[in-house]
């Protein structure tokens, strides 16, 4: 459904003949259909993307342009199109003052620093992020930030340490695959296996839904 939606939505945008209407639709598009199985079509989806900002003068545009690049382009192996999406995001940052620019800026620096191997940095922008994006009244970051710094951690082998944090998590009633297979490997490393036991044979890996969280769900 999501994916006609989408494809519906583009054929109208191309119809209308606006290059900026149709920019904001692949960007929109390319997220609604944010699966695993879409990789191909939402790196199609935003090199064009990619080409329409660079001929609009409309910075929110090019920095969401640039997001999706980099985030496709880790999801991808690219590293040249992740690199190049997080140099439009830090040059944009720095000359537009929109707080959720900066934000979204350090939560992409973090997870180029994971993927670099530089975890005290990792942290550093994580930590940054959290603080500029409550600042700025964004609800989504304390659950942002609480994904990024269990994903340090358990890089660090240091997991054990949040092991009654994210068990707590993954016991609320609209938690998530990814939360509770996290609880697992904390309880894991903090030396409660039993535990870590009784969450994974409770877990039923068919009800984990397919959307973007379902490659890091199923790979913890």
């Amino acid at each position: 459904m999501q994916a006609a939606l989408a494809a519906e939505a583009i054929e109208i945008a191309r119809a209308a003949d606006d290059p900026a209407a149709l920019a904001h639709t692949l960007a929109h598009a390319a997220w609604a259909i944010w699966v695993p199985d879409t990789l191909r079509e939402r790196q199609r989806l935003t090199d064009e993307l990619v080409d329409l900002a660079r001929s609009l003068d409309d910075p929110s545009l090019s920095f969401l342009a640039g997001f999706r690049r980099c985030a496709i382009g880790i999801e991808g192996g690219d590293r040249a199109s992740a690199e190049s999406g997080l140099a439009t995001m830090r040059s944009l940052a720095a000359s537009v003052p929109q707080p959720h620019m900066g934000w979204f800026r350090l939560i992409f620096e973090s997870a180029w620093a994971c993927v670099q191997g530089d975890l005290q940095a990792a942290e550093q922008h994580a930590i940054h992020a959290f603080e500029v994006g409550t600042a700025a009244g964004n609800s989504d970051a304390l659950s942002l930030f609480g994904g990024q710094l269990t994903a340090i951690r358990s890089l660090q082998g240091r997991l054990g340490e949040l092991a009654e944090q994210v068990v707590e998590l993954a016991g609320q009633p609209d938690s998530v695959a990814g939360w509770r297979a996290a609880a697992a490997l904390a309880l894991i490393e903090g030396r409660r296996e039993d535990e870590a036991r009784e969450l994974a044979l409770a877990e039923d890996f068919q009800s984990i839904p397919w959307d973007q969280a379902s490659s890091a769900a199923m790979f913890l």
